[in-house]
């Protein structure tokens, strides 16, 4: 675990107060196929706390840009672009064991090596108000779903590549862009240019798996927003924000009202 502290201040985030444009069909999966389905994805619509944030002092150096400690949204990055690697993250996610402390649950029992490999190590993001303290170790590069969506034949969500492209984009589409935030050691980034469609990608789920209770073979597509942060020094602190929210309403042309936000923190110590 590590010892870094986070200041959390101040910036008043609103649901009510965001604004989409909503042009989008309901998917062939179905008003309540969907609404099943993001009631699972998002833990029963946990919403983030209102906040106030601040950089800790020290935090915002001036001499550093976002691409400083993120790669940009076109790079290669250890052989595969971000889209592939959206793929990976939720191929990776999928086939964990439905535990509680699975690194989509909020759960104190959090592991952040659970399932991890290679040079890229993989962040999630649950919903609700979260702080990861966590410790790695040196040479890994960070992929974090900041807030996506992906849509399975396993859950319901499209019986074609088309179907479950259409269902990925509807739930993603639903994302608030004004919502979305991402922060490296304080340096902004902005997360909206970093929306990513997945290839097509199988998966073999475990029985339970995280979103029901029959696994199998599924095939999968995701849609959403993603960041791969560049690798840490070793013996180095840091802390990584981000946070974002669905939103749907009825009153707009959604075929059901629903909300749910994420506001997550983790503070990295690098043996």
């Amino acid at each position: 675990m590590c010892t870094v502290a986070t200041i959390i201040l101040a910036t008043v985030f609103s649901i009510t107060s965001c604004e989409k444009e909503n042009t989008m069909k309901e998917p062939a999966s179905g008003s309540q196929t969907l609404q099943k389905a993001l009631l699972k994805k998002t833990q029963g619509g946990k919403q983030a706390l209102p906040h106030y944030f601040a950089i800790a002092p020290g935090e915002n150096n001036p001499n550093k840009t976002a691409n400083s400690v993120v790669f940009p949204r076109n790079a290669m990055m250890f052989g595969s672009s971000y889209a592939v690697w959206s793929g990976k993250w939720w191929k990776w996610a999928l086939e964990l064991p439905a535990v509680s402390n699975h690194p989509f649950n909020d759960d104190p029992a959090f592991d952040v090596a659970m399932g991890q490999a290679g040079n890229v190590w993989f962040l999630t993001a649950p919903f609700g108000t979260v702080v990861r303290n966590c410790t790695v170790p040196a040479d890994k590069a960070f992929f974090i779903g900041i807030l996506n969506a992906e849509a399975s034949d396993l859950e319901g969500l499209g019986d074609t590549y088309a179907e479950r492209v259409a269902t990925a984009n509807f739930l993603a589409d639903h994302i608030v862009p004004s919502s979305l935030f991402a922060t490296v050691d304080g340096i902004n980034i902005n997360a909206t240019s970093y929306r990513f469609l997945s290839p097509q990608f199988s998966f073999y789920a475990p029985t339970p798996w995280i979103f029901g209770d029959d696994g199998g073979l599924g095939t999968s597509v995701s849609d959403g927003y993603f960041l791969m942060v560049k690798k840490f020094d070793s013996g180095t602190s840091h802390t990584i924000h981000v946070g974002g929210a669905f939103h749907f309403a009825v009153s707009e042309g959604d075929p059901f009202d629903f909300d749910a936000s994420l506001d997550v923190t983790y503070n990295i110590t690098v043996l």
